[in-house]
């Protein structure tokens, strides 16, 4: 037994230090070291990626990029998001506006950290207008086309409309599949989608902006 308690304690030492250290106690330091060894906080993923966007951009480094550069990644991030959804970019106002905004010392360069800060701002206004757009895909658009469809079923000009925009020799093929649900239900939603998406993007954009130009005046004060 008076061997086997040693043992436990050389054995245990590492790993009652290792704890202290992620409690964020210090672990004993030997008495020939008289140095603090700061151990540097890993960046997340997202920032790795800034550090990246940003690296490629300023193609002098010098350590700022002006707002051709932006407005050009931004763009490019728009590329790949419309993989997603069809969501058009933002104009080249909007971009400035944001662009101006994240330059904190205003002397119309972005540096790593303003560039960060403005990076964050357009990824949070992609995803709420890819969301936005999704759910008018999704919800919004079969939703609004099936009550038309009911509210329109059975009306007696809407089939003597078909007939006469239908030439005579194609309406026994033709005005069967244009009549069917499935078919008007696939062409409403596909022209919901295209126009009242674009409305409601217009509506998101302009409450973002809002909301932008309320927290520029809140940091001003």
């Amino acid at each position: 037994m008076k061997r086997f308690l040693p043992l436990c304690c050389l054995l245990w030492a590492p790993a009652v230090l290792a704890l202290q250290s992620l409690e964020g106690n210090p672990a004993t330091i030997p008495p020939s070291s008289s140095k603090t060894t700061i151990i540097p906080v890993p960046k997340s993923r997202f920032e790795r990626y800034i550090d990246k966007v940003f690296a490629n951009a300023d193609s002098n480094q010098d350590g700022m990029i002006n707002f051709s550069e932006v407005y050009e990644l931004v763009l490019k991030i728009y590329v790949q998001l419309n993989r997603q959804a069809p969501v058009p970019a933002p104009s080249r106002e909007t971009v400035m506006q944001v662009y101006n905004n994240s330059d904190k010392n205003k002397d119309k360069y972005l540096t790593r950290d303003e560039f960060g800060v403005l990076v964050k701002v357009v990824s949070k206004r992609a995803f709420i207008r890819v969301t936005t757009m999704k759910l008018m895909k999704v919800v919004g658009a079969p939703l609004l086309a099936e009550y038309l469809i009911r509210t329109l079923a059975g009306k007696k000009w809407l089939s003597e409309l078909a007939a006469t925009l239908v030439p005579a020799q194609y309406q026994e093929k033709v005005l069967p599949v244009i009549s069917s649900r499935g078919f008007c239900r696939a062409v409403l939603i596909v022209l919901f989608v295209v126009t009242l998406g674009n409305f409601v993007l217009g509506i998101v954009d302009m409450i973002l902006t809002m909301m932008s130009a309320a927290e520029e005046k809140s940091d001003t004060k």
